[in-house]
């Protein structure tokens, strides 16, 4: 959905139904890091840009399959490297394609990223490399981190990690160094670690290296859909208004309520997972889902399935007849892309116009045709129609996008910023909204959980060339060059559970089982392997759990 769209489905159900139960597939797969973020800088977006990345000396890629997920930016960086030879350190849970490129590989044990980030903190502390003068007068609370990540020596960090200490020495060095450095990270690979946690710890590092608010240099975190950024500053989250305003803040939700005209619940709503658990329990008796498919994208199908079927009432708005529109009460055909306008806002903060090129197929409306007039059969009249007028009234309520007007987005689009920052040439150039930047010290030792005798091999899900799902599955030609229905594992465990290239197994965990085809490859490191998520023939949901924590599975000969 555009940024009108989203901002008025928001709307709708907080204006018309009275409920802050909204959610996204970002709300659990990208939102964490984002709040990490929020919580250390006083933003929840990034501040490097794809110039930025294409001109820094070096770059940091840690938890992104960049070549797949994110292939503009992933491009990005392969020219950065080939022709301007900067420095790229690459840390993955599995080999990638960016590692055939990186100065430094750090391939670490899956779950293991945050402890390698105090790591390298406590080095940087250790040998004085840390920016002494940035930490001094824009950070607080660098005493609590010194303390917490003194634990992390080099030996142990090795052990942990299993990434040899010499090299996380040397990534330390280099980030210390670097004059125009990038930190990217995503969930691109197999989300096990705390997302909130890792951007915290991303972000200490950055902080310590005086990256924050450096011209050229930053933290970049990526999200999935093209929308991403844009969803989450609309308030499609149940604690958050439109601008990252918290719905329990009595001053600012008055504001909206007189913009609207209608009381706003001040409770805090319930996240997408946790209004399936309570719809399979019977305490939610209707959804309203709109360009989701969780079905097939969210974890443990087997409980999707039963929490759809429990409800009293569902209703599906999308494009396609999805898995879960199928399963829907009433389904309510919506435009694609192609066929509306609006804005989309991209990772870099830069809001973008969308025209719309061909006309829609007779009886069907834009998610934003569908929002107004259901809004007012029900009862509440939303008083703008139109993306523009839609636009007007976030540009009232939204500070930061206060300045993205019509008239302005040239091809190039806009990028938003801190309100004061006139010359919107870094969202964190003039000061921090927190006063200044926080360290937070955050813990971890690796996965508590463990491989057993039953379930020996950890499960890492993701996407392949940008292949989410969502669409990508309608393209003969994606399904051509990607198709599904393959376990993808290394040698040495190939070769211990006797399996062959292409053999039929039977992958199951506790959660339940899917048939697959073996694929062996030299990226899988022992112990673990790699599935797709998006495919509906191959639904490695079924065997993921809502609780999002990590996935053993055994491989059966078929």
């Amino acid at each position: 959905m555009t940024n009108e769209e989203v901002y008025l489905f928001q709307k709708f159900m907080r204006a018309a139904i009275g409920s802050n139960s909204i959610d996204h597939a970002g709300g659990f797969s990208y939102s964490g890091l984002l709040k990490g973020l929020r919580g250390s800088l006083g933003y929840a977006a990034n501040d490097i840009t794809l110039s930025d990345v294409r001109s820094a000396d070096v770059i940091f890629v840690i938890r992104s399959n960049l070549s797949e997920t994110h292939p503009v930016i992933g491009y990005q960086v392969n020219m950065a490297v080939k022709r301007d030879e900067s420095k790229l350190i690459v840390a993955s849970n599995k080999t990638i394609k960016l590692n055939h490129l990186a100065a430094l590989s750090l391939t670490h044990k899956p779950g293991t990223e945050i402890t390698l980030l105090n790591g390298m903190a406590h080095m940087i502390i250790s040998e004085n490399l840390y920016d002494h003068a940035f930490v001094s007068s824009s950070t607080k609370g660098f005493d609590e981190l010194k303390t917490q990540v003194a634990r992390y020596s080099e030996d142990y960090v090795e052990k942990i990690t299993g990434v040899e200490k010499d090299k996380i020495k040397e990534a330390a060095r280099v980030l210390s160094q670097g004059k125009r450095v990038c930190i990217v990270v995503s969930s691109g690979l197999g989300n096990i670690s705390d997302d909130e946690k890792l951007a915290q710890a991303v972000t200490n590092v950055a902080l310590l290296t005086g990256l924050v608010g450096r011209e050229g240099s930053g933290v970049g975190i990526l999200g999935e859909k093209c929308n991403s950024q844009g969803a989450l500053d609309m308030g499609a989250l149940p604690h958050l208004l439109p601008g990252y305003h918290e719905v329990s803040d009595e001053k600012v939700r008055g504001k909206f309520e007189e913009a609207w005209g209608v009381s706003i619940p001040f409770q805090v709503g319930q996240g997408a997972l946790e209004m399936l658990l309570s719809a399979e329990k019977g305490n939610i008796k209707a959804l309203y889902i709109v360009g989701e498919n969780p079905m097939v994208t969210y974890p443990d199908t087997t409980q999707t399935k039963k929490a759809l079927k429990a409800l009293d009432f569902l209703v599906v708005q999308d494009l396609f007849l999805t898995p879960t529109a199928r399963c829907a009460d009433v389904v309510l055909p919506a435009a694609s892309f192609a066929e509306k306008s609006g804005t989309y806002t991209n990772c870099e903060r830069r809001v973008q116009r969308l025209q719309c090129g061909l006309n829609k197929l007779e009886g069907v409306k834009t998610d934003l045709e569908i929002f107004t007039e259901l809004s007012l059969k029900m009862g509440y009249e939303m008083k703008v129609s139109t993306p523009e007028g839609v636009m007007q009234e976030i540009n009232e309520l939204v500070p930061f996008y206060a300045e993205i007007k019509y008239p302005l987005l040239s091809e190039e689009g806009v990028q938003w910023s801190s309100p004061s920052d006139e010359k919107k040439a870094s969202l964190y150039s003039q000061r921090s909204p927190l006063g200044k930047y926080r360290f937070i010290p955050v813990v971890s030792d690796g996965m508590v959980q463990a491989p057993d005798k039953e379930y020996p091999l950890l499960l890492l899900t993701g996407s392949i060339l940008f292949h989410s799902g969502s669409l990508s599955t309608k393209s003969p030609e994606l399904n051509q060059v990607g198709p599904g229905g393959w376990v993808e594992i290394s040698f040495e465990d190939a070769s211990k559970y006797q399996l062959q290239d292409g053999q039929p197994v039977l992958v199951r965990s506790r959660e339940g089982e899917i048939n697959a085809h073996v694929k062996i490859s030299n990226k899988q490191v022992k112990g673990t392997v790699f599935i797709p998520y998006h495919f509906e023939s191959q639904s490695v949901s079924l065997l993921t759990s809502k609780h999002l924590h990590p996935t053993f599975v055994e491989l059966k000969k078929a």
